[in-house]
């Protein structure tokens, strides 16, 4: 378990880390940290928008608990539809997109990094118009 609104998230992740025999960082994390320890993972479950950027940036597979609209976005976005409501989780939907997941996980892999290469060219798009903008002075 990663916290990723400190302190606010701290004592839910231990309690679920606790709960289910697992270990919850306690320390804020930065953001190469946070992509590392995604890529070290077969996939992430985020209900924070940044932990699913950093999954999707280390191009690993997440599912996404949406209790805010800009998480369900971003799924969107990259493509993913392994996301679910808070009032739609349940143990079945779970498993059930975790092992969608899994056993389409090279395939999903792919996806993400062609959509990640068609984000970084838009975002080189946009830099170069920003900064010709910027020349223009």
């Amino acid at each position: 378990f990663v916290p990723m609104q400190h302190p606010h998230d701290v004592a839910i992740n231990q309690k679920y880390a606790k709960l289910t025999n697992s270990v919850c960082v306690n320390k804020r994390l930065s953001a190469d940290t946070c992509i590392a320890l995604a890529q070290s993972s077969l996939m992430t479950v985020g209900m924070r928008l940044h932990l699913i950027i950093y999954a999707f940036a280390a191009n690993v597979p997440s599912i996404g608990l949406a209790y805010d609209p800009k998480v369900e976005s971003v799924m969107k976005y990259f493509g993913q539809d392994t996301y679910m409501g808070l009032l739609e989780f349940t143990k079945m939907s779970f498993t059930s997109k975790a092992d969608r997941i899994l056993n389409n996980r090279k395939n999903i892999c792919s996806d993400l990094s062609i959509r990640l290469n068609e984000i970084r060219e838009k975002n080189k798009i946009n830099t170069a118009f920003v900064k010709s903008l910027l020349d223009e002075k």
